[in-house]
């Protein structure tokens, strides 16, 4: 049995607009559970079982709780010592997966993939495609790393602005950032309308524009 209630937050300008916050999270509700199943499915997705790999392979580190933050965006395993010493050296931010993950992944991903592309094939074996082999191979990478992480807003937000620059640069078209940055825009609103109501949205772009 479950009862569900309608997300609601105080009126007052001065405070955290909850509400808000969480229609750009898509909550529309909340959910009080009465009575449940329990049903264990023997069936897991591929993100849960690289996560079971990392933890069974990372159980004897110190920083476990760390790896898995960084890498599946689970804090639950980062002891409260820790998450007190994140807080007061503020670097919070760190551990959640955004853009700057994605795009460290990506350009590490395209610097490798072109050191090992320019030592073992030519310019005359791959000619032209290259460039857009390595974009493609690098753009999977971060794709798969987005994966992981589980797919959270600013994290698609982040691969979709990816995904539109590789797309541009790849066709070789004369495109301005400010157009680039337009058009992404364009499209995530498009995508997820309620995006507008993110302030995480707003100042991801504008660090970017800036």
């Amino acid at each position: 049995m479950v009862r569900f209630k309608p997300v609601y937050g105080r009126a007052n300008p001065a405070g955290f607009d909850r509400q808000r916050w969480r229609f750009s999270e898509h909550i529309a509700y909340r959910a009080t559970i009465k009575e449940h199943r329990s049903e264990v499915s023997a069936r897991i997705s591929l993100r849960a079982y690289f996560y079971q790999k990392v933890q069974a392979l990372s159980s004897s580190l110190n920083n476990q709780g760390i790896i898995l933050a960084l890498s599946f965006a689970d804090k639950t395993l980062i002891s409260q010592y820790k998450k007190e010493r994140i807080q007061q050296l503020a670097i919070s931010h760190l551990f959640a997966i955004s853009g700057l993950h994605i795009g460290l992944l990506f350009s590490f991903a395209y610097l490798l993939l072109q050191l090992l592309v320019n030592r073992f094939f030519p310019q005359s074996y791959l000619g032209w495609s290259s460039w857009r082999f390595i974009n493609l191979t690098a753009l999977l990478g971060a794709f798969f790393y987005a994966y992981l992480a589980g797919f959270s807003l600013p994290t698609q937000r982040a691969f979709l602005m990816l995904l539109l620059a590789v797309v541009v640069l790849s066709m070789k078209r004369k495109c301005a950032l400010l157009d680039l940055l337009t058009l992404t825009l364009f499209v995530i609103l498009l995508l997820d309308p309620l995006a507008v109501l993110s302030v995480s949205l707003w100042l991801s772009f504008s660090a970017i524009a800036i």
